[in-house]
């Protein structure tokens, strides 16, 4: 199964877990299944049906630039990236 590595600003919402097993064949069917068991995770992830402006996402240690949509296979690992501040 697909592996979501939950960033330490999002695991108090995850009991504490920075990783969690997820089923689905794209990001957004992942997200739902981690949020269907830690429903809190949904909206600090996840706003009007689009990735948080917050985040940017890693699939198999490449950006994402598909999102929500891009592919999964039974070995990925997704990785929600806290956005940087600063200058």
């Amino acid at each position: 199964m697909p592996i979501l590595h939950v960033p330490s600003q999002l695991r108090r919402y995850t009991d504490g877990r920075n990783t969690i097993e997820v089923a689905g064949g794209n990001v957004r069917e992942a997200i739902e299944d981690a949020t269907s068991r830690y429903p809190e995770l949904r909206d600090a992830v996840v706003r009007d049906g689009a990735l948080r402006p917050e985040f940017a996402l890693a699939v198999d240690d490449e950006i994402a630039d598909d999102g929500l949509s891009a592919r999964l296979s039974a070995k990925s690992e997704i990785h929600l990236l806290p956005a940087l501040g600063g200058g």
